[in-house]
């Protein structure tokens, strides 16, 4: 049954879905977002010619098509670019604290060096991005798709990222410290050198990921997939990594002082005797492992999972 129009309301979400639209109106951003979800066309601002202000109004970017505009420094504090299409844009430097770009679509997008701290990018779009070095701290990204994007030193401690989709990213060195990544698509990523202390990982999938010398000091790894990962010299102090799936992992040189191992798959891990572990833990693994080089160690590929006793913290 079709709802007859009744109120103020109503009658304007059946004008912004007609094709011929009935309406055009200046709304805040809140409306505006509203009416886009019912089927509004918003209307992108001018910018024939190249010619971008400096400061760019905020109610005129709402559902814009900025597609490779150059943005390079502008001032969007705040700015409203949820829905936006900044595909291939140049945003190098752009000030973008507290924005909304939520579910826009920055495909091969530039951010290099961008200030996005605070930012919501709830499901945007940012496949092969650069974000290098941008700084992304308390940003929001849950469900954003950062497939092959570079971060290369990006900032992004205290951001949430749950259910993010990072795989292949370029990761190399930047700050998660204290960040949500619990159950995103990490697999092949590359976090060599990377700060994961404290991070939320729970849950997350780091298939064939990259994590030679990351720290990840007290992380909750709880759950996390870390097959064939590279993890030699990590600093996993007093991580957890209870039900953990290390099969065929890398942990040469890792330190694992006080890491909780219960339950953890460890079929065919790879460990050495520069691997720090609690001498209960170690006297367990040399049981059932097989040396394969001087000082290089692989568990029998069993299958078995670690019992709580073998994985009591070293003191």
């Amino acid at each position: 049954m079709t709802a007859v129009p009744g109120t103020f309301l109503d009658r304007i979400a059946v004008a912004a879905k007609n094709p011929q639209p009935l309406l055009r109106v200046r709304l805040s951003p809140r409306w505006a977002r509203f009416l886009i979800a019912a089927g509004a066309q918003p209307v992108p601002p001018d910018l024939s010619g190249g010619a971008v202000p400096k400061i760019l109004r905020v109610q005129d970017l709402l559902g814009a098509d900025l597609a490779g505009a150059d943005l390079a420094g502008k001032d969007l504090t705040r700015a409203d670019l949820g829905w936006a299409k900044l595909t291939g844009a140049n945003l190098t430097g752009a000030i973008l604290p507290g924005a909304n770009l939520a579910w826009a679509d920055l495909h091969q997008a530039i951010l290099a060096d961008a200030d996005l701290a605070g930012a919501n990018l709830t499901g945007t779009k940012l496949p092969g991005a650069d974000l290098s070095g941008a700084d992304l701290r308390g940003a929001v990204l849950p469900r954003a798709d950062l497939t092959a994007a570079e971060l290369r030193g990006a900032r992004l401690s205290g951001a949430y990222l749950q259910q993010a989709d990072l795989r292949w990213a370029s990761l190399p060195g930047a700050d998660f410290t204290g960040a949500d990544l619990a159950w995103a698509k990490l697999a092949g990523v590359d976090l060599a050198g990377a700060n994961l202390t404290e991070a939320k990982i729970s849950g997350a999938n780091l298939t064939s990921a990259d994590l030679r010398d990351a720290k990840l000091p007290r992380a909750d790894l709880t759950d996390v997939i870390l097959r064939y990962a590279k993890l030699p010299r990590t600093d996993l102090t007093g991580a957890n990594l209870t039900r953990a799936d290390l099969t065929r992992a890398d942990l040469t040189g890792a330190n694992l002082t006080e890491a909780d191992l219960t339950a953890a798959i460890l079929a065919g891990l790879v460990w050495s005797v520069t691997t720090e572990l609690s001498v209960t833990m170690r006297n367990a693994l040399l049981a059932r492992s097989t040396e394969v080089s001087p000082g290089v160690f692989r568990v029998d590929d069993d299958g078995r999972r670690v019992t709580h006793s073998q994985v009591s913290p070293a003191r």
